[in-house]
């Protein structure tokens, strides 16, 4: 039951009289529990979230090996979020009310909420789409922050199963 999380972020903005667009690709993540037990975490995007704890020597074994799944399962069953700061929105600095300024994930492998400077501005649900997220324009200002909160998958889909009138 390993967390796999795959998460590209670009954010582009189509001017429609140039036939142009404008993209910038959001770089530098770090990850923490929701919870705050864990923060700071620097993050590989695209990556796995069990290579980044490996990475920050959270976790010191390879989740792959033997039993080593079952003694890392906290990991899988913690709210995690990838946050993106500062990130420098110049580029969109032309951009009028009537363009979208779209936010662009390429797959996110799992359950998430996205917000643009602490405003929701959409949900995933399915790893084997891209998702796209309109910016409000009003929204964006010098210093922007992306986050995305993931809670725990299995949790999440019990939630859902249990929404059914039959059993799944």
């Amino acid at each position: 039951m390993l967390l796999n999380v795959l998460l590209i972020a670009v954010l582009c903005v189509a001017t429609v009289a140039a036939g142009s667009e404008n993209h910038v690709v959001v770089k530098k993540w770090e990850i923490a529990a929701c919870d705050g037990s864990y923060k700071g975490i620097p993050a590989s995007v695209p990556g796995f979230i069990n290579t980044d704890l490996m990475s920050a020597g959270i976790i010191s074994s390879d989740p792959y090996f033997r039993y080593h799944e079952l003694n890392m399962s906290w990991v899988a069953k913690t709210c995690w979020e990838y946050t993106a700061a500062d990130i420098d929105m110049s580029a969109f600095s032309d951009t009028k009310d009537d363009v979208p300024v779209l936010l662009n994930l390429e797959n996110v492998d799992t359950i998430a909420t996205v917000f643009f400077n602490g405003v929701q501005i959409g949900s995933c649900e399915n790893s084997f789409r891209p998702h796209s997220f309109v910016v409000p324009v009003g929204l964006i200002t010098a210093h922007n922050s992306l986050r995305v909160r993931m809670p725990p998958s299995l949790a999440a889909s019990l939630a859902k199963a249990s929404q059914y009138p039959y059993a799944v």
